[in-house]
C-alpha cells in the first residue's frame, strides 16, 4: 500500500462515525489476550547480514509486525481456536478479529461473515483486501482451521489461517472445562 492510499485511509477514518461493535463472543469477553513476551532480538549470522545488506527490497518495508502477530498467536493459540469455534457455532462462518489498541492489550472478537464487509470498511480496509478476506472465510474448514485477521495500531492489516496444534472444537472443549473448574 502506497503513501497516498494510507493518507486516504486516515482521512476516511477521521470522517467516519464511531463504528458499532460487532457481535461479541462470550469467550473473547471473558478471556483477555495474554501479553506478548518481550523476547530479545534475534541474532543474525554474518551471511544473513550480508544478504540483507545486498538486498534492496529488505529495507523497503518493515515486517517486524509479522513477528508480533506470530507472538500473539503463539501465546493465545487456545483462545483463538476456542473463539473461532464458538463464533462458528453461533454465527456460522466468520473470522477471529484481533485489533491492537494504543496502550492496551489487543482486542479479540469473532466477526460473522454477514458483518465482514461493514466491519472491515469501518476499519479502513480497501475493497481488494475485503475480497481476499471474504474468500478466505468462504473456503476455510471450520472444524480444522480458524481465519485470523490482525489489525495493528497503524492500520496495517493481515489475514491468515494460522497453524493450530489442536482443532477449534478441541480448544473450545478445553476452555469450557477450564471455565467450569
Amino acid at each position: 500500500m502506497g503513501r497516498q492510499s494510507k493518507l486516504r485511509q486516515k482521512r476516511k477514518q477521521a470522517n467516519q462515525p464511531t463504528p458499532e461493535p460487532a457481535p461479541s463472543s462470550k469467550l473473547a469477553r471473558s478471556n483477555p489476550l495474554k501479553p506478548q513476551q518481550n523476547r530479545p532480538p534475534k541474532k543474525q549470522s554474518a551471511i544473513a547480514k550480508i544478504a540483507n545488506w545486498l538486498n534492496p527490497f529488505s529495507k523497503a518495508e518493515d515486517t517486524s509486525w509479522l513477528e508480533e502477530e506470530d507472538e500473539v498467536l503463539e501465546a493465545n493459540n487456545r483462545l483463538l481456536g476456542a473463539v473461532g469455534w464458538e463464533g462458528f457455532q453461533e454465527s456460522k462462518r466468520g473470522f477471529v478479529f484481533v485489533e491492537e489498541l494504543e496502550g492496551a492489550p489487543p482486542q479479540l472478537d469473532y466477526v460473522a461473515r454477514r458483518y465482514l464487509k461493514k466491519t472491515l470498511r469501518q476499519k479502513g480496509v480497501d475493497a481488494e483486501g475485503i475480497g481476499v478476506i471474504d474468500e478466505m472465510v468462504g473456503s476455510y474448514k471450520p472444524k480444522q482451521e480458524v481465519v485470523m485477521v490482525y489489525l495493528r495500531e497503524n492500520n496495517e492489516i493481515s489475514a491468515s489461517i494460522p497453524p493450530l496444534e489442536l482443532t477449534p472444537p478441541e480448544y473450545y472443549r478445553l476452555m469450557q472445562a477450564e471455565e467450569e473448574e
